[in-house]
């Protein structure tokens, strides 16, 4: 292996050699101390679609990622220098070579640029193979007498010693005698069961090489896959590596799921040159069609621009023929000049069909809730009273509105009433049942006094109907117990949900956890199988793939009737691709199926609500310190500290438990979180190893959503009993399938918890383990540390940025505006605001609020609304005549406020197109009322 050597051209080195093995060098840091274990890059695993889930239980394989830590390795190279290298190593041990391009950062340190190649040590020492030995759990004595061995018996030095050649060696050293023949059966176990990266990387040397750049996360997991399918991939990416860029044809062709490698991934391995032209030019058309959806939010692109389009690094040979690649391979739809990827087209296009399935179910069988038990609920609020009346009747309903307005006060009085009615139902059913069972029985027993005595007693000997009947009553139950009933409220975040099922009394679930749910299900029970109305909060962060999922399972697994959708049009979308609740919102408008609240119950908040509109207007707030919203100047951002701390001081976020700072920026709230971690808990918030740092005090959040250990009190639970769900757990982060340990709890990604006890237990053999106490005002949970830390992704969390705040409230919202950018629009402040229930503070310097109020949010480019409409419009209301007796004619649909606003990517339509054209839109004045051009506001 060479050792560091310099490329000028980029100023890169290129540094070669392998791990040092921990301990080996003194006074050095352990190579598992890293100062990046907090990187919270790695989410949790990318959901997948239905069928992707149905073919994952049937046994494709799925490319799980690991989460790889940023970490301080010492690598040795040839020449017998150590270097310190901090970077994202998937293989350690030091029989893996290894060259990977760094950075110099001062002294004998190295900052990776990427990851590494691997490459399995082909001339191993005899240390080194005793060391894997020891790895693998081989027992010392065993480890010494193979090694004697291999010193004095020639037959074992027949065939070099190395890894390819190893089990062979220890088959041999078996023949010896009856001793070592024991010996070496059980080191072959432990070989052939617990090494298995390095049999697996004999059989993939080319996976081994480039798939950590080209599927980092996904490495490990497919190194370990089942032999033949390694092969596969190994073969793809040795003769065909052009189909990694393409996850539908690795779905398709060689039934792989999650893996796709980036155009960047395939440069930093130098195989862009092994494509063929065709496929060189689709992945770069692919890669710019993917990055301008994930970064603007849209489902489609223009065609015209991707013939615009060009790259720097590349000259397109035959646009044409490229495109059409991507259809032929099922990867992009082109449909009247757009071209969408086809997995964002499906969802929409599946949304579409599920709507079109609720209303044939209508046609069929209506389910309509008795709203007379409605009457007066409502008070004077008309809005109110017509959303209780849409969800009633009709098997879609959306709702909009700012926080306050009702919206899930509708929802909890309409489906309290609906689930009264249902247990009615069940108990009318019930009983019309037992009444033919007797009915029955009354039949039978005249039967069976016709016949003879003998006949009777073996009648009577064979059946008892009445338990059967008891047998069947308690199955029965069983079943009702396990399932949630017909109703399902559900939310996009934790946090939403909690506050949803606190609202309305019944239980709440993440989208997540009901896929999740499926996802595991066993046999053929499930306990969503029973449900009929569905029910959405905080819809706007929802992302068409997440609903269009939850969507097809609950259609074909449940019996699904009514769908509802909760939210604020107004408000930011998801951040990934789609403009759901939008989309749904005003394409089902024009049949008079969704409504917006506009009254406000909450009389803390007229302010808030006044200015939230004003903002949504793209006008300046009303500060008013009596009304409680206020405005905190910072000159400049570096005050944004001392702006904080004097906050801090003043008592204005005095309670950290009803108080929450939120920022655009995430540079702003690691400033934040430091100045309120010495405020409120008195320690930094990362400790001398650069890693977070979390005490009794803190006010943390979860950031993924993950199973995590309870403590389990061992004079409640034998100790072996929980060291073998320990180990179960264990298996279970190796991608090993686990039985779900009873001794867990589910955290969501957004909930927040204030950490009330910090406690080290030690174990009868000598283990010890740090648990947390943490407590989110309702309950408290004493869970492990390190699990929770790293599978929940723990952050402190006294300040958010708008996105991962959104769907939660505080009394008291402090906002930091931070510097102005054309990534914050008003969608931002707008949000952000109203997250607030009494008490806002702006932080702003001057003119940054100004700048993002007038900010326009993209446009995004979706086909929902379209499929929608084109659905539904059997369903329009006839236009209304306009002067002179002609028909106005409407040609699309977006709200009645201001078009120069820019809704329609969260709030209204932007006419801006890609190909420069202005497209023409229609005005809605409210639900079911379409307004002719001109009509509406003027443009």
């Amino acid at each position: 292996m060479a050792g560091p050597s310099k490329r000028s051209w980029n100023s890169l080195t290129v540094l070669s050699g392998f791990i040092v093995p921990k301990g080996e060098l003194a006074n050095t840091p352990d190579v598992a101390d890293d100062s990046g274990s907090d990187d919270d890059e790695d989410g949790d695993m990318q959901w997948l679609d239905m069928n992707e889930i149905d073919d994952a239980n049937a046994g494709v394989s799925v490319a799980a990622p690991k989460r790889l830590c940023n970490q301080l390795v010492h690598v040795r190279d040839k020449f017998g220098r150590v270097h310190r290298v901090k970077g994202r190593f998937p293989l350690q041990d030091p029989w893996w070579d290894l060259s990977v391009e760094c950075r110099k950062s001062g002294g004998n340190m190295y900052l990776t640029t990427g990851y590494p190649e691997y490459r399995l040590n082909k001339n191993p020492s005899k240390d080194l193979i005793l060391l894997f030995l020891k790895k693998y759990d081989v027992h010392p004595q065993h480890i010494e007498a193979f090694h004697n061995a291999l010193q004095r018996e020639p037959s074992l030095q027949e065939q070099p010693l190395n890894f390819e050649n190893l089990c062979d060696i220890v088959e041999q050293y078996g023949k010896l005698n009856e001793t070592t023949e024991a010996v070496s059966k059980q080191m072959l176990s432990l070989i052939n069961f617990t090494g298995r990266e390095e049999s697996q990387a004999l059989l993939a040397p080319t996976w081994l090489r480039f798939g950590p750049k080209l599927l980092p996360k996904r490495f490990y997991g497919l190194l370990l896959s089942k032999e033949e399918r390694l092969k596969v991939l190994d073969t793809v990416t040795a003769q065909e590596p052009w189909k990694l860029g393409f996850g539908p044809i690795m779905y398709w062709e060689h039934r792989f799921i999650g893996c796709e490698a980036t155009l960047d991934a395939f440069k930093h391995c130098n195989l862009l040159e092994r494509f063929p032209p065709a496929e060189k030019d689709a992945i770069y058309i692919y890669d710019f069609i993917k990055s301008k959806c994930r970064r603007e939010g849209h489902t489609f692109v223009y065609e015209k621009a991707l013939h615009r389009r060009t790259f720097g690094d590349h000259n397109i040979v035959d646009r044409v023929k490229a495109l059409q690649f991507l259809v032929d391979n099922k990867i992009t739809v082109q449909l009247e000049g757009k071209v969408s990827l086809k997995r964002y087209y499906d969802y929409e296009n599946n949304i579409k069909g599920g709507i079109g399935e609720l209303l044939e179910k209508d046609k069929i069988s209506k389910w309509m809730i008795d709203s007379d038990d409605l009457q007066g609920v409502f008070g004077e609020d008309e809005d109110q009273k017509r959303a209780a009346e849409f969800i009633c009747k009709n098997p879609v309903t959306v709702m909009s509105g700012k926080g306050g307005c009702g919206k899930t006060y509708v929802v909890s009085k309409v489906f309290k009433v609906a689930h009264r009615q249902i247990l009615e139902e069940e108990a009318a059913a019930e009983r019309e049942e037992e009444r033919c069972l007797n009915e029955t029985d009354s039949l039978s027993r005249l039967e069976d006094m016709e016949n003879s005595q003998e006949d009777q007693e073996g009648a009577g000997g064979e059946g008892i109907p009445e338990g059967s009947q008891a047998t069947v009553s308690r199955s029965g139950k069983y079943e009702k117990e396990d399932s949630i009933g017909a109703i399902l409220l559900t939310a996009p975040t934790g946090k939403a949900a909690h506050l949803l099922g606190k609202r309305t009394g019944l239980k709440a679930f993440t989208l997540h956890q009901v896929i999740w749910s499926y996802r595991n299900r066993k046999g053929d029970g499930w306990k969503f199988g029973d449900v009929r109305a569905l029910v959405v909060d905080e819809s706007s962060l929802v992302s068409v793939q997440t609903f269009s999922t939850l969507f097809g399972i609950l259609l074909k697994h449940s019996c699904l009737q009514k769908l509802v959708l909760l939210g604020d049009v107004e408000q930011l979308p998801s951040i990934e691709p789609g403009n759901f609740l939008t989309d749904m919102y005003h394409s089902l408008a024009p049949i008079g199926w969704s409504i917006k609240l506009r009254t406000n119950h909450r009389s803390e908040s007229k302010l808030i609500v006044d200015n939230a509109t004003l903002i949504s207007q793209q006008r300046l707030p009303e500060f008013d310190q009596e009304r409680h919203f206020h405005e905190v100047r910072v000159d400049r951002e570096d005050m944004l500290s001392s702006v904080v701390t004097r906050l801090l001081q003043n008592g204005r976020a005095n309670d950290h438990k009803t108080s929450q700072f939120v920022a655009f920026r995430r540079k702003d709230c690691n400033i934040i979180n430091e100045v309120c971690c010495k405020h409120y808990s008195q320690h930094c918030i990362k400790n001398a190893k650069n890693r977070s740092w979390f005490q009794v005090g803190d006010k943390v959040c979860c950031t993924k959503n993950a199973n995590i250990s309870l403590y389990v009190d061992p004079s409640v639970t034998p100790q072996p009993e929980k060291e073998e769900e320990k180990d179960k757990e264990e298996g279970k982060e190796k991608g090993q399938k686990s039985k779900k340990s009873g001794n867990d709890v589910r955290l969501c990604n957004g909930e927040i918890f204030f950490v009330v006890e910090d406690t080290t237990h030690i174990s009868e053999k000598g283990k010890s383990r740090r648990w947390l106490t943490l407590d989110d005002l309702e309950r408290q949970i004493k869970v492990d540390y390190h699990e929770v830390k790293s599978k929940g992704g723990l952050k402190h969390a006294w300040a958010r940025t708008i996105h991962t705040y959104q769907g939660s409230e505080s009394d008291t919202v402090l906002y930091v505006v931070g510097t102005p950018t054309r990534h914050q629009n008003w969608q931002h402040v707008y949000t952000a605001v109203t997250r607030g229930k009494k008490e806002v503070y702006v932080v702003t310097s001057p003119g940054a609020l100004s700048t993002s109020v007038q900010t326009l949010p993209i446009f995004r480019n979706t086909h929902l609304r379209n499929f929608l409409v084109n659905l539904l419009d059997p369903r329009r209301p006839p236009p209304n005549k306009g002067p002179g007796g002609t028909h106005s004619q409407a040609r699309g649909f977006v709200t009645a406020l201001d078009l120069c606003t820019g809704r329609g990517s969260g709030a209204g339509p932007s006419t801006g197109t890609d190909d420069g054209e202005m497209e023409k839109f229609t005005s809605i004045s409210e639900p079911g009322k379409v307004l002719g051009e001109g009509q509406g506001t003027p443009m």
